[in-house]
């Protein structure tokens, strides 16, 4: 067979070009790149024994080196934004199973909660250290692990035993609930903040903080909120809500159940009560208003002042009580000393208040 001169050369040129190209397209993330490592593609896989530990991280870690060993460059999730630095340590799924309560567990940082469509439960963990670079920033959250333990309580646990506690990190989980749960849904958080909106499908639902706030909005179930120090804010609750807070303020709005509010110092305030209503505070003021009254309520305050406002067209019976300071009333109520009294309507419902300063039943 003929041969043409310099074809051999001409081949291995040709070869040689493609390789580099190719390998340039790879590095600059061009079309011929390597696929992105996706985390909805991990999901935690239980293994034998009440106690596992969620394999998310160590699969994105085996699949980071992988591709480093391939020759492709993996870029790893961290962001930089002023003094923190955020490692974003991907998304867990969590199979629900037959338990009957779901419980999540943090340290420092937050939890969120929102309504999913899917069949898991599916965590989102991110940490974030402060005044710290990367490289220390990515050892500290290499020690961050997100526990699954099943049973009867599923609960899912971050745990950073290991941390710096000169400069811990805040470690922010995401919980998006699957769209059929059915079982109870509690948490827990030492510092931070809970927040919660529009989940439906559970069970009776508890959130608590020791230093931080919880928010929870368009709940479906029984909900219960406790902070120790911080605030508490309900709205668009269907069912009973029972909030309290040692020292901080605590806000309902438009709760069509049974309502509940507790505060040791601190202030307490709702709008739109549509059913009975308990509400005390040992150092604070109180200021309730509702333009449908669908239940009793008993107010007290020990030391603050106390403000009601009812519909005029309310059916109830009134008895409010001062101990140092002045009743007074817009309503055909009748004030006689340290009193206020009377009937309007057929008195279906009662309204008992006590203040130890001023109290004001008005019309609202």
């Amino acid at each position: 067979m003929k041969e043409f001169p310099g074809h051999g050369k001409m081949k291995l040129l040709a070869c040689g070009t493609a390789a580099a190209l190719l390998a340039a397209m790879i590095w600059a993330g061009g079309p011929a790149a390597a696929r992105q490592l996706d985390e909805s593609g991990f999901e935690a896989k239980p293994v034998a024994g009440n106690s596992v530990q969620a394999k998310t991280v160590q699969t994105v870690k085996t699949s980071v080196q992988a591709a480093s060993a391939s020759g492709v460059k993996a870029a790893l999730n961290v962001k930089v934004s002023g003094r923190e630095t955020t490692v974003d340590k991907g998304v867990t799924a969590v199979g629900p199973g037959k338990a009957g309560t779901l419980a999540v567990t943090n340290r420092n940082g937050s939890i969120t909660f929102t309504q999913g469509t899917g069949k898991n439960i599916e965590v989102h963990m991110k940490v974030i250290v402060a005044d710290s670079t990367e490289a220390e920033a990515k050892a500290a959250a290499d020690k961050v692990k997100l526990q699954v333990r099943q049973g009867t309580t599923l609960g899912i646990e971050v745990e950073d035993g290991n941390v710096s506690r000169t400069n811990p990190p805040q470690v922010a989980l995401s919980v998006t609930l699957p769209q059929k749960l059915g079982a109870k849904l509690e948490a827990e958080l030492n510092n931070g903040d809970i927040s919660l909106s529009n989940v439906k499908n559970t069970g009776t639902i508890k959130l608590k903080v020791n230093n931080g706030d919880i928010a929870a909005r368009g709940v479906v179930a029984d909900i219960v909120l406790q902070a120790d120090n911080g605030s508490v804010a309900v709205a668009d609750a269907k069912g009973a809500a029972d909030a309290a807070v040692v020292n901080g303020e605590v806000e309902a709005t438009r709760i069509s159940g049974a309502l509940a509010l507790k505060a040791t110092n601190g202030t307490l305030t709702a709008t739109g009560v549509f059913a009975a209503l308990k509400a005390s505070v040992v150092a604070g003021e109180i200021d309730i208003s509702t333009s449908k009254l669908g239940g009793n309520w008993d107010v007290s305050s020990a030391t603050g002042d106390v403000t009601l406002a009812l519909p005029a067209h309310s059916s109830v019976k009134v008895d409010g009580k001062v101990m140092l300071g002045e009743p007074e009333t817009d309503l055909p109520l009748t004030v006689k000393g340290s009193r206020i009294s009377g009937t309007i309507g057929a008195g279906t419902y009662t309204v008992s208040a006590s203040s130890l300063s001023d109290l004001s039943i008005l019309k609202n």
